[in-house]
């Protein structure tokens, strides 16, 4: 049997280090999340101290960021309105879902 200085062993036990670090960085600095199971948003953004920034997109209708400051989620629609999202900053999680026909209220509300 070859001895190798890589070893499986020591992958994996940098794979789990990493998936560690990576929880616990979540957990101490927050994160932000934006649900859209009906599909009705083209965007998300990130408005705080540093204008906006996109949210970035994990999977068809789901979004993530992380906030740098007090702001909000603005939700940007397909029909061209804009839904406000909850209070965001550093720390703290906040997970907002879009309700069914938010988006065609919000446009009919103008």
């Amino acid at each position: 049997m070859h001895h190798h200085f890589f070893s499986l062993r020591i992958a994996a036990i940098v794979m789990v280090a990493a998936v560690v670090v990576a929880s616990i960085d979540l957990w101490i600095n927050g994160f932000v999340t934006v649900a859209d199971p009906d599909r009705q948003l083209v965007a998300a953004v990130l408005r705080d101290g540093d204008g906006d920034r996109p949210m970035r997109p994990m999977a068809e209708g789901f979004w993530a960021g992380r906030a740098r400051g007090d702001g909000s989620i603005v939700m940007r629609c397909e029909n061209g309105a804009e839904l406000p999202g909850p209070y965001i900053t550093n720390g703290v999680v906040v997970r907002e879902t879009v309700a069914p026909g938010a988006c065609a209220a919000a446009r009919r509300g103008r």
